[in-house]
């Protein structure tokens, strides 16, 4: 193998290996941004739970729990579907920016256009 050959293979070795570092350390971003929104969901439901079971206690009739409940729920579902939606995001954009570097890279490499 001539001199050549082996710089240009060495040159996109090194080009491989940073992009799989920032391809993880991307992953590692997006997987922390991820479980701090969990937890900020988790957080808000616990709350929204304690709201609920305070709400429900100072009642005075069950007319009024029943009231409660049902409004409750509703409020529920649509926290629930917003955060769900909002981790999907956030997790299609982690993958997308993860898998981004390497794509480039392999692109690069082949000499094909992204």
């Amino acid at each position: 193998m001539s001199r050549a050959a082996f710089a240009k293979a060495k040159t996109q070795a090194d080009e491989a290996a940073s992009a799989f570092e920032v391809s993880f350390a991307a992953a590692k971003d997006g997987a922390l941004a991820i479980n701090a929104k969990a937890f900020e969901a988790l957080r808000a439901n616990a709350e929204a739970n304690f709201d609920f079971l305070k709400s429900v206690f100072a009642a005075k009739s069950l007319t009024d729990v029943i009231a409660l409940q049902t409004d409750f729920a509703r409020k529920q579902v649509e926290t629930m579907t917003s955060q769900s939606k909002d981790i999907a995001a956030l997790t299609q954009k982690a993958m997308a920016d993860a898998v981004e570097p390497i794509k480039e890279q392999v692109a690069k490499s082949f000499k094909i256009a992204v």
